[in-house]
């Protein structure tokens, strides 16, 4: 390969600037790469596969052939790796992608289009103009220059016109005033400075430049170097191989807080782990319906959905749920909502969904050791908590490309406050999935999930507010915000525990009002059969509507409480509605009206129905169905009644559980019951 230097009169970067345009010196080396190779694949899967495939490499390469395949500093490589003849590398290969397509050469470039070829490996810091992709051409990959000694190699294979070609090119990025440089060393530079950016391809006969080699008999004797073999017949795909890596140093790196626990493990483990850690909504998820999905595999051996680790598979489940509403339980209903942003968002005002779950130590397998949430998310514990203090809540959020933005710890963020703790052998993890398809009022062409793309760094780490058309929108704020306030409702402070006084608190809230002891209705006085005199015509007449009478109330707990009901039907009815309302005074506030920003208060529903079971008096299960409010509370459920019939004219018994949670102990309630009008 022929050597071309970036020339210091003619540079618009230098080494030193690129590599400091990643913009995040806190992210361990593997969690960068991964996050950015893997993204750049994600992006570029073929439009007809279910998978995009990724095999992530990991082995050792003798360097002496590989030394003379790059000009100029082969003798400079062969003296600093004397001592041994084999060095480490690290390879990411991708395929049922669409590869580096573009023009080859710098002046087939089209004025409006380069080319990922061209953006990739020659035009640094071009901006990425494809939607729901990230930030800027090749800034996040100058990772890769930082992973090793500033050496990268790119092979591509792509289709074309007349059928497939392939492409290689290597290129060196280093800090040019650092005086152990390949470059300086090498004496490369001017003055003894240069740019410290170099590539390696075959000569552009018409530019002072050189352009990636085309033989495929020479492409494939580089790849054989490291073990690799060519694409072939219809694969088409990306090979990214970093030489010269420090095995050891990469996997120190990226044990966080020094962690004793991740002291035995290999850059290897820490890959794999990465991996899970930023995309596990797109692992082998059939859930995932953004894109493709990722299959991985490790040194040519497919990795398997049941390697996850528990605590990622959980995850997984979580978002799912956010993005799908698919494999809710009944039971855990209460703990997913809708963030709703009124007045900003042109379609509807949901801005996505959040969904919670408390994980248990036994529940992901570490109750005799091994690997806490904490530990797996790469984010340990504040250094001033300790047990007493409980666990903090963990927040996570991404949007439709399914790669992780970040894990946010409650204090630390404005996702959730330090107050928001859990007992020290739980975890508590919300998972907030954006509805990025739907669109800004202020701009109907830019929809949610853009608006967040621009409003990230070349990190993808956090979510920030931008202007749209001269005005400075707060949706990330108030995303944020929405979300801390429901994790309020379903989080107890950490100082708060299960006594009398709670118990009694519940008790005002959920028994004081919340139903008479007797049916209710329009007319809640039931006829005695046979009673009076012989005229028929004594006794109260015969209801008109569905009323329910409370028979028994257990408190479960300080926040719950169950009640089994019975409600008689008159006549039959297709549907009964069975609901709550908050009580306020001589008043009540259906969901409908709390949650209205303008004429209620503006929050998710503060009393959720969190079970709901109903049977005839013979004991037959009849279906039940959740209704959500306007932000995703459980607050009624409806009871499917078309297949019950009454017998000579007797009223309809259904016999009722239902529990119920309490955000508040000062909110009373009302359950009711209505009739669904057809």
């Amino acid at each position: 390969m022929e050597l071309y230097l970036l020339k210091h009169s003619n540079m618009t970067q230098t080494g030193k600037g690129v590599l400091r345009m990643i913009q995040n010196n806190t992210l361990p080396k593997v969690d960068l790469l991964v996050r950015e190779c893997l993204q750049n694949s994600l992006d570029a899967a073929l439009p007809g596969p279910q998978e995009t495939d990724v095999d992530i490499r990991v082995g050792k390469f003798t360097h002496a052939p590989f030394a003379q395949v790059l000009s100029g500093i082969t003798g400079e490589l062969e003296h600093r790796y004397a001592d041994d003849p084999e060095a480490d590398f690290l390879a990411f290969r991708d395929s049922n992608t669409t590869g580096l397509t573009g023009p080859l050469r710098v002046n087939e470039k089209e004025t409006t289009s380069y080319g990922n070829l061209r953006k990739l490996i020659y035009e640094i810091s071009q901006e990425q103009t494809g939607e729901g992709k990230g930030g800027s051409w090749g800034i996040g990959k100058t990772v890769c220059f930082r992973a090793g000694i500033g050496i990268v190699v790119y092979y591509s294979r792509i289709r074309t016109e007349s059928g497939y070609a392939s492409r290689m090119a290597a290129t060196l990025i280093e800090n040019e005033h650092d005086p152990d440089s390949l470059l300086r060393s090498a004496q490369l530079t001017q003055d003894g400075i240069g740019s410290g950016i170099a590539w390696w391809g075959q000569d552009d006969p018409d530019n002072d430049n050189t352009m990636p080699i085309t033989s495929e008999k020479e492409i494939a004797e580089i790849l054989q170097i490291f073990g690799m073999e060519p694409y072939t017949g219809e694969d088409t795909g990306t090979t990214v191989i970093i030489p010269f890596i420090d095995p050891q140093a990469l996997a120190e790196n990226a044990n966080v807080g020094d962690d004793a626990n991740m002291k035995g493990l290999t850059l290897g483990d820490h890959l794999k782990m990465a991996v899970q850690r930023w995309y596990m909504p797109r692992y082998m998820n059939s859930g995932y319906y953004h894109g493709s999905r990722l299959r991985l595999s490790f040194n040519g051996v497919r990795q398997r959905k049941s390697n996850m680790d528990p605590f990622f598979t959980g995850l997984q489940k979580l978002y799912n749920e956010a993005a799908t509403m698919e494999g809710v339980d009944v039971d855990d209903i209460g703990r997913q909502s809708t963030v709703h942003l009124r007045g900003v968002l042109s379609e509807s005002g949901s801005a996505g969904r959040v969904s919670c779950r408390t994980f248990t130590a036994r529940d992901l397998g570490i109750e005799n050791g091994g690997l806490n949430p904490y530990q797996l998310i790469g984010r340990p514990r504040p250094e001033n908590s300790d047990d007493a203090d409980g666990n903090p809540v963990i927040v996570c959020y991404c949007r439709n490309a399914g790669m992780i933005i970040n894990y946010e710890l409650g204090g630390a963020s404005d996702w959730a406050t330090d107050s928001l703790r859990v007992p020290p052998d739980q975890y508590f993890v919300a998972f907030f999935v954006l509805n990025g398809d739907n669109r800004l009022q202020a701009d109907p062409s830019i929809t949610l999930d853009e608006y967040m793309r621009r409003s990230e760094l070349a990190d993808h780490m956090n979510w920030q507010d931008s202007e749209v058309n001269g005005k400075k929108l707060p949706i990330a704020q108030r995303i944020k915000s929405n979300t801390s306030n429901f994790l309020k409702q379903l989080v107890s402070p950490k100082k708060r525990s299960v006594s009398k006084r709670n118990i009694s608190g519940l008790q005002r809230a959920l028994g004081k009002a919340l139903l008479p002891p007797d049916g209710f209705g329009k007319s809640a006085k039931h006829r005695i059969p046979g009673g009076g005199g012989g005229n028929g015509n004594t006794g109260s007449p015969r209801p008109k509507k569905a009323t329910m009478t409370n028979l028994h109330q257990v408190y479960d707990d300080y926040d719950s409480s169950t009640l089994n009901l019975r409600i008689v039907m008159p006549h039959e009815r297709p549907r009964l509605v069975v609901s709550v309302a908050a009580r306020t005074g001589s008043s009540q506030l259906t969901p409908e009206k709390w949650e209205d920003p303008k004429k209620g208060v503006g929050m998710p529903f503060p009393v959720r129905i969190c079970q709901m079971h109903a049977e005839t008096e013979e004991g037959a299960e009849i279906p039940c169905t959740p209704r959500m409010s306007p932000m995703g509370v459980p607050a009624s459920f409806v009871i499917e009644t078309e297949d019950l019939h009454r017998e000579k004219r007797k009223p309809i018994q259904i016999q009722c559980t239902m529990q119920l949670r309490s955000q508040d102990d000062f909110i009373s309630s009302r359950v009711m019951v209505e009739e669904e009008k057809e």
